[in-house]
């Protein structure tokens, strides 16, 4: 019988293995790498607004709390993944999700 642990190593090694040494993989994974970076740090920029709106006007009108502690619950297990994983670009982008999660739910505690 095999065990859920055991098939999910599989599957990552056989992921793995298609970014093996060849050359184009490499370039391909390299590149892949960078665009997570670029893709978290622009999912957190489009944020900003948001909490710029709230913190500026201090107006939480139209903010849902509920939506944002949500968010802010999920982010910590993304994070701890991006750990246990060393995935050090899950753990940045994360950690910045986080922060800035943490400043919109102040605001709108604040002004609601």
């Amino acid at each position: 019988m095999v065990n859920e642990q055991d098939a999910d190593e599989r599957l990552g090694e056989s992921v793995y293995e298609q970014f093996g040494p060849d050359d184009s993989h490499s370039r391909l994974k390299k590149l892949l790498e960078f665009m997570i970076y670029f893709v978290g740090f622009l999912g957190t920029i489009l944020t900003l607004p948001q909490a710029y709106k709230i913190w500026v006007t201090q107006s939480a009108v139209g903010e849902y709390i509920t939506s944002w502690v949500a968010l802010t619950l999920f982010t910590p297990f993304w994070i701890l993944y991006g750990v246990l994983h060393k995935k050090k670009s899950l753990v940045m982008t994360y950690v910045v999700w986080f922060v800035v999660n943490v400043i919109v739910l102040i605001g709108i505690a604040l002004y609601r």
